[in-house]
């Protein structure tokens, strides 16, 4: 950049030949010392102090010592954009001191902030006073030389994006380019202040750990700022030290029209020796990094709910991605969800972007990270909300890119339906702007972004519309995109971007020179001493030398209707009555030889064996009736029963299925066993042809997947009650007495394909022997099977919440019936977790979240658990460590891998939902608490109450925590937008819902179940959550202490 000289204010006189000659003396004295401060970074510091104390400067008192300056001004920019070289500026208690003999001195103006946030902040102060002024002795105070440094201003005091992005990058191109030092050296003697006035109203100073570790990039010692307590104590000299910023900003330049007028980017050859810099010092090569050749890696970054603009549908997105065949077509392409936590170190949050091929983010500070994208990486931006912003948001990211050279392809895509754009009620109800709303201001702001008139013209355009606002984006918009970028990746795209225009910046008149405060007791007493000479010299071309190089579906058919008698057919064997049977230890009931009479019963003219049945259990009820059939031949997804005298028999009604409201309305087979009357000469050519080799199946379980797509009713309930009645009816308790026993489902299924999720599959397999078949899709509907003893029916015996209408008439499963169940799985599974005891070291509270979408989603869990891990007082004193972690299983995940995710936990935490069919398999000792979202509802706790009392999980200990604050109970506003009957609602019964939880009276049940079961959502209450999770924990701790001293009498 051209330089000019500025204009002089005091002209270097012959009188200062030989206190610069002195100076130059001092100058090689201050030499040698430095050789104590390289020794000193050397050595490594733990903390500022120590920092301070071993950089200690000389003993002797520098009584003589001057300031002076040499200033440096742009061409193309204004005089205030200078940049100045010091040297023997002092710092002492906050302040800044130019030693001059001449108490009228003018320091020129130097502006070293581009972003006045507080009136007279962005201009350079010092106090100015000769050697007597000075407000200590010299033989008084400890001494610290400093030889070069650079004064800044902290423009953003914790925001990550600016101070990284932003001030960093400005400050490294001061350093380097009038200080020569622009490459990271762990031993430099580089010092970095802050010396920005703490006026009133500003927030406190504050450094993120992430961005300490950045500007360690700069200088290994830590970055102080003037009034810190490390240099309060001391008088430190700073022998060199660089001010200003010059026009050569990099920032958003868009953002505000005076930064896009006065300042511009530095050159990009700078800012990619900035890059090397900070890769130099993390260790890795990140800037010469290739997403090419590598495995495809998706980093989809999230954003904690509290902190708004989270994408609250994150988890099936992912999900779909996964999907994708241009996903599935990369060798080993993972996708991982993250949050980018604040004790993560900045070389741990690199770590993962210089990983990642494709980066997909909610528009935030997470944009800083790109950074640290490999070559060729491909970027997703995602706007949450639909209005425009001031400036186009975009543009942030690509003025990242553009500034340090990055070869990255960016995209971005806005959210374009306004009620997938939802507000963070319970943060919007902590407002008395909001709670002053009327009902139809606040429904015109939650359903339609529109602020209200009166509001705060930045409160609720910017600061709710943006930062209060969480998003269900639409994968028929993100899809395409993502489709893109996937695509480049695949063709291995790599491309510079272009160079960035000329700019030409406007110039404006000089303010007049900036004088220290006269009401600084120094300054007052530097008026009434008098001197020679004067402090300044005024700068005469280039800055100091400085390089900066370039940086199908199935048929059914089924005939005969059977009589509803409820009376065993001639052809069956009398029944059992219905207390006959009560226990997993009683007698055998059933014959299951395979070569009695009955089980060898043949046609003698066709050679068909004929069927019979017995009924095990009958007390006159279909619903618990349960028989075992002989000789039934299925094909073609048809069941037959073989009879010589079809018109004379009659079967028996046997209900197989108990939950009408998710049945086939209509259709009998879809509730009671149904099978076709037949004479052998009756049976379909086809069937015939089949029975000539048929599969001979010795032992059978004819059921019903009742609900074949709900995980927790599928394994808590029909599996379970299936062997409830196996092992307590018929005395089918464990793996010897099952041997050989298959298990079929025989319902129909008009609707769709029989599909069932991988974790009930599983326990299903173990009921079946290790797999279960459908009788009436291929293969078994395309060959014939002759099942030798067929069981059919519930029986008497329910595993299921007492309360359902359904479980009327049935009876819990016998004592010791469900022990047998879990042990069962346990050995079926290999995973053995009926006998684990809950593990103490660490003690692992796991908790298990819902999406989104599903309703009862823990929406702020991410930081919930970093509270709990760092600040929650408690845990660190229970006597033994502690392990939080938030774990995942979908519909996808094998039954023996759920099962160890909870067998590894001692407390298990989940909001109210299919999750309490896992407390089954949690291990001895263990606890469980459930949350449930609404206020005043406790009623459905009694699910895994019941679930405790009939599974006999005896050493399981239970606890509740309702939601007692109704500002925590978010609505689902997408989801409720399309359903006519909310739309319909006024706007008081609305609010009266979101804000009080009071169900309109006309519309209480869809209201419940539809609007606030399904369709919200909770923000833990992490003292509320404390006070219950802590007596669990102590509850596991003392079991596991009785349990270790137990073992050893």
């Amino acid at each position: 950049m051209e330089t000019k000289p500025s204009r002089p204010h005091r002209v270097l006189t012959p009188s200062w030949l030989l206190p610069a000659i002195a100076a130059a003396v001092i100058l090689v004295i201050i030499q040698l010392a430095s050789g104590v401060q390289i020794a000193a970074a050397r050595s490594g510091f733990a903390d500022q102090t120590a920092w301070l104390r071993q950089l200690a400067g000389a003993s002797q008192s520098p009584g003589s010592l001057r300031s002076s300056h040499e200033c440096f001004e742009p061409e193309d920019g204004s005089p205030e954009q200078r940049v100045c070289v010091f040297s023997n500026l002092l710092l002492h208690k906050g302040q800044v001191f130019y030693v001059s003999p001449d108490p009228q001195v003018e320091l020129p103006p130097i502006q070293y902030a581009w972003l006045k946030k507080f009136e007279g902040d962005d201009m350079f102060k010092a106090t100015i006073v000769n050697q007597s002024g000075l407000p200590f002795a010299w033989d008084k105070v400890e001494v610290e030389r400093v030889a070069t440094a650079g004064l800044f201003h902290q423009q953003h005091y914790s925001n990550f994006y600016h101070m990284f992005s932003e001030v960093a990058p400005t400050m490294h191109h001061v350093v380097c380019k009038w200080l020569g030092d622009c490459t990271y050296d762990a031993h430099s003697s580089l010092r970095l202040f802050f010396v920005q006035e703490k006026q009133a109203g500003q927030p406190a100073y504050i450094m993120l750990d992430s961005l300490a570790d950045v500007f360690k990039c700069l200088s290994p010692a830590p970055v102080l700022h003037k009034d810190d307590v490390p240099l309060s104590g001391r008088v430190v000299i700073l022998e060199k030290a660089v001010v200003g910023v010059s026009p050569e900003v990099r920032v958003f330049h868009n953002w505000e029209k005076d930064l896009k007028e006065n300042w511009k980017e530095p050159p990009r050859a700078a800012m990619q020796v900035y890059r090397q810099r900070i890769a130099d010092c993390f260790g890795f090569p990140f800037d010469q990094r290739s997403a090419a050749g590598r495995p495809l890696h998706v980093l989809f970054i999230n954003r904690h709910y509290e902190e708004g603009r989270t994408v609250l549908n994150a988890a099936k997105l992912a999900h779909q991605i996964r999907s994708m065949s241009e996903f599935r077509a990369f060798p080993g392409a993972r996708l991982d969800i993250a949050y980018l936590e604040s004790e993560q170190s900045i070389r741990e949050q690199a770590a993962l972007f210089w990983n990642a091929s494709l980066l997909i983010w909610p528009h935030g500070a997470t944009m800083s990270h790109t950074f640290f994208l490999p070559q060729g990486a491909q970027a997703i931006e995602v706007v949450p909300w639909v209005q425009q912003d001031k400036a186009n948001l975009p543009e942030w990211v690509q003025a990242i890119r553009d500034a340090f050279g990055l070869r990255i392809k960016l995209y971005d895509i806005q959210n374009r339906e306004r009620p997938r754009s939802m507000f963070n009620q319970d943060k919007l109800l902590e407002y008395e702007e909001y709670r002053r709303l009327t009902s139809d201001q606040k429904i015109a702001l939650l359903e339609r972004g529109e602020c209200p008139a009166g509001v705060d013209a930045f409160l609720c355009p910017f600061w709710w519309n943006h930062w209060k606002v969480s998003v269900n984006f639409d994968w028929a918009a993100l899809e395409p995109v993502v489709r893109q970028a996937l695509q480049r990746l695949k063709a291995g795209w790599n491309e510079e971007p272009a160079p960035s225009k000329p700019k030409t910046l406007r110039r404006r008149a000089a303010p007049p020179p900036s004088r220290s405060p006269g009401t600084h007791p120094a300054r007052a007493l530097a008026q009434v001493e008098s001197g020679a000479g004067a402090g300044g010299t005024v700068g005469t071309g280039a800055p100091p030398a400085a390089t900066e190089a370039s940086a199908a579906t199935g048929t059914l058919a089924a005939t005969g209707t059977p009589t509803a008698t409820g009376t065993p057919a001639a052809t069956g064997t009398p029944a059992v009555p219905g207390a006959a049977v009560a226990a997993a230890t009683a007698p055998a009931v059933y014959d299951w030889t395979t070569d009695g009479p009955a089980a060898t019963a043949r046609d003698e003219a066709t050679g068909v064996p004929l069927s019979s049945f017995t009924c095990v259990y009958d007390d006159g009820a279909a619903a618990r009736r349960y028989c075992v059939f002989r000789n039934l031949v299925t094909h073609g997804g048809v069941i037959y029963y073989i009879s010589q005298n079809p018109a004379s028999t009659t079967l028996p009604d046997i209900q197989i299925a108990w939950e009408e409201w998710n049945l086939e309305a209509g259709l009998r087979e879809d509730k009671f066993f149904v099978p076709a009357v037949v004479a052998p000469a009756q049976l379909p050519k086809e069937a015939a042809e089949a029975l000539r080799s048929p599969e001979v199946v010795p032992r059978a379980v004819l059921a019903h997947a009742v609900d074949s797509g709900n995980f927790y009713h599928l394994l808590t309930e029909v599996a379970a009650t299936n062997f409830a009645n196996q092992c307590g009816v018929l005395g089918l308790c464990d793996a010897a007495s099952r041997a050989g026993l298959q298990l079929l489902f025989i319902q129909p299924d008009p609707r769709r394909r029989f599909a069932m999720p991988h974790a009930p599959r599983g326990g299903f397999e173990c009921l079946g022997g290790g797999s279960f078949r459908y009788m009436r899709f291929p293969p078994v509907s395309s060959q014939a099977l002759v099942i030798k003893h067929g069981v059919v029916g519930i029986g008497p015996y329910m595993r299921a919440y007492e309360r359902q209408e359904y479980f009327a008439g049935f009876k819990d499963p016998p004592p010791g019936v469900m022990p047998q169940w879990s042990k069962l799985l346990g050995e079926c599974t290999g995973t053995g977790f009926h006998t684990t005891p809950a593990p103490l070291a660490p003690l692992r509270v796991v908790f298990v979240n819902r999406p989104w979408s599903q309703g009862r989603s823990l929406l702020n869990l991410p930081e919930t658990l970093d509270w709990l891990r760092g600040e929650w007082a408690p845990s660190r004193s229970f006597g033994a460590p502690l392990a939080f972690e938030a774990v995942s299983v979908s519909a996808a995940t094998e039954l023996r891998d759920q099962i160890a995710v909870f067998q590894r936990a001692s407390v298990l935490v989940y909001p109210h939902g299919a999750t309490m069919a896992h407390a089954q398999f949690l291990p001895r000792n263990a606890a469980v608490l459930e949350v449930i979202p609404w206020k005043n509802v406790t009623e459905p706790h009694g699910w895994l109450l019941s679930i405790k009392r009939q599974m006999q999980l005896d050493t399981l200990e239970v606890g509740l925590m309702v939601n007692d604050d109704r500002a925590n109970l978010v609505l689902n506003w997408h989801a409720l937008s399309k359903d006519p009957v909310w739309r319909a609602l006024p706007a008081e019964q609305k609010v009266d819902l979101q804000e009080n939880g009071e169900c309109p009276p006309d519309h209480k049940p869809e209201c419940f179940f539809d609007w606030l079961h399904w369709r919200s959502n909770l923000v833990l209450d992490r003292d509320r959550l404390a006070a219950s999770l802590e007596p669990l924990i102590r509850g596991v701790l003392a079991r596991g202490e009785a349990r270790g001293k137990a073992a050893t009498r």
